[in-house]
């Protein structure tokens, strides 16, 4: 059966789990389980308590992040200059150093949107990282904004 309006419109029922709801449910469980022969007895029941209890306690950890690289360091004998290389299918690749805008400090970030002006007719991704810079400079009042907002032109 397929619906004629988007999902994102479905509306979420709300529902209340109160105590009924829970002797209800608990009920079924314990009908099921003697439906099927599973030996079930008051200290069966207050040792599934327990567990449950217990398991509330306990902090979940997220799992560790699976690297699919390996780390590599090169060290130049003459200079002892350290590099870090990853390795990637065999082939080692050069980590991409990213910078946060927003972390940087004035003077590193007027040297960023210098360097990003330079670039930003190259493609839409390099126009994007210098308006971003631009917005970040303009935020803390170390550009002025030539074009206004009444022109209605933006970066």
């Amino acid at each position: 059966m397929q619906l004629d309006f988007p999902l994102e419109r479905l509306k979420r029922k709300i529902s209340i789990y109160d105590e009924n709801k829970f002797q209800d449910e608990f009920v079924k469980l314990i009908r099921k389980a003697i439906v099927n022969n599973l030996p079930m007895d008051s200290t069966y029941i207050d040792e599934l308590y327990l567990k449950a209890k217990e398991s509330i306690n306990k902090r979940i950890s997220n799992p560790p992040v699976k690297k699919d690289y390996i780390e590599v360091d090169f060290i130049d004998e003459n200079s002892n200059k350290k590099e870090s290389f990853r390795l990637i299918n065999n082939k080692l690749v050069k980590p991409i150093k990213t910078q946060i805008v927003a972390e940087l400090n004035d003077y590193d970030l007027l040297v960023y949107l210098d360097k990003t002006s330079k670039k930003q007719h190259l493609s839409k991704k390099d126009k994007y990282i210098h308006y971003v810079a631009h917005k970040e400079a303009k935020k803390r009042n170390l550009v002025l904004d030539i074009e206004g907002e009444e022109s209605g032109n933006t970066i």
